[in-house]
């Protein structure tokens, strides 16, 4: 699909809908899985082209995985902590999260792998994991263009009572840091993981907690991770809360165009780090009743006026959501801390900001920031370059303004395949 049209729908909206299970959570549970001493089962998945992509690459590391799709269902079947398959290739797709977790996984193994992935993927830079592999000591060849995928990882397994020690960089791939600890946390080795630029912490959080629901143990100093050395962790039944960072959009819309809305499932059971954003929409006027379902009711939406700044480090993935937000109050909002966005499926910043401006809103963009001066706001033909985040945000704003038209929506299809047709009945 080149391109979809959405038009203006009158509010007060009523919005009741289902969204997928957290991303988030079923790639950390597969990886949890891998490494665990038996059958994982990981209930209430409901597996979208990325997690698609993690299942089938684990198998093709010999993991035996099963999904069932009526049931929503995953099975993983782990191997004590070690990859059955010692010479293989796997293929990650557009999934950023799949080669921050896989990379770590085969970088402590006794194997030598491969990693290809799409094109889009294969352009962004992975400078700084492929550094931390490399001075690990796992051997790291990049197979086309120097720092990007696709490449080569011959990995090092721990030598017996071996301390590791690991500086990561995690400005450039957040993911890359949690694959390290889940990976880290089976092994018998002592382990001090210390992350440098770790801005967005509460990602991290979310892994630890996983890390400990399945018998692993890390001790955290600020930016500093302790492990006292581990075991395969447990196989256990992993139940997936739904998708905070999806269900945000609709939450959005109806806090945009007044009215009700109500996401299935979302008294969520883990600290998904999305979950912040509900209070900046309490913070502009909207009421929510989280004891009953994270139920949102909003009717006039007093903004509070003048310039404010947001720290998005810890909910990175609504900044486009929080950037429609912001244009449609007076004065000016920063969102910052945002800088690691730009190293995403695209420089989310500068593409916001043109977006934005084609939508008649002023902004100022800086290294970590982007500035928006709100106004009166318009449809028109808007480009997400392949980001999801800013395709989805965009389409809400044209339940609102309409004659909002997003060039190549089917980058949304990786991490939401029906968003289009669901985005379309909210009435």
């Amino acid at each position: 699909m080149d391109k979809i049209k959405i038009d203006a729908i009158e509010g007060p909206v009523d919005i009741k809908m289902n969204v997928p299970g957290s991303k988030n959570i079923i790639a950390r549970a597969m990886i949890l899985g891998a490494l665990s001493d038996g059958k994982t089962v990981i209930s209430n998945a409901v597996l979208t082209e990325d997690g698609k992509t993690m299942l089938n690459a684990l198998r093709d590391l010999g993991f035996k995985v099963y999904y069932n799709a009526s049931l929503k269902v995953v099975r993983v079947f782990g191997e004590n902590g070690n990859i059955p398959s010692k010479d293989a290739a796997i293929y990650v797709g557009n999934a950023g999260l799949a080669v921050g977790f896989l990379s770590a996984l085969l970088a402590f193994s006794d194997g030598t792998y491969v990693v290809n992935a799409s094109p889009a993927l294969s352009a962004r830079p992975l400078k700084s994991v492929i550094n931390a592999l490399r001075k690990y000591g796992a051997k790291v060849t990049c197979l086309n263009k120097e720092g990007h995928l696709p490449f080569r990882i011959v990995g090092r397994k721990p030598k017996e009572n071996e301390i590791i020690s690991m500086e990561i960089d995690a400005s450039e791939n957040a993911q890359f840091l949690s694959g390290v600890l889940m990976t880290l946390g089976c092994l018998p080795n002592r382990s001090t993981i210390k992350a440098v630029n770790l801005s967005h912490v509460s990602y991290t959080d979310a892994t630890l907690e996983m890390i400990k629901e399945v018998g692993g143990n890390f001790i955290s100093e600020e930016n500093v991770f302790h492990c006292k050395g581990g075991k395969p962790y447990l196989a256990k039944e992993i139940l997936t809360d739904t998708d905070v960072s999806l269900a945000c959009f609709y939450y959005a819309a109806a806090f945009m165009l007044g009215g009700r809305c109500q996401i299935g499932g979302m008294n969520v059971s883990r600290n998904q780090p999305d979950l912040t954003f509900f209070e900046r929409l309490e913070e502009y006027g909207a009421s929510i009743d989280y004891e009953n379902g994270y139920i949102l009711e909003s009717n006039d939406k007093n903004f509070p006026e003048g310039n404010t700044t947001i720290d998005m480090s810890d909910y990175s993935d609504q900044v486009s959501m929080m950037a429609i937000i912001s244009a449609l109050r007076k004065g000016k909002t920063r969102l910052s801390n945002i800088a690691h966005i730009r190293n995403g499926e695209c420089d989310a910043i500068s593409v916001l900001k043109d977006n934005l401006e084609k939508c008649g809103i002023d902004c100022k963009e800086g290294k970590d920031f982007l500035e928006i001066k709100g106004g009166k706001v318009k449809g028109a033909k808007v480009d997400p370059h392949g980001d999801w985040r800013i395709a989805m945000a965009f389409s809400v704003l044209g339940l609102l303004t309409g004659n909002m038209v997003i060039k190549n929506p089917d980058c949304v299809k990786h991490i939401y395949e029906n968003f289009y047709e669901d985005i379309l009945r909210v009435k």
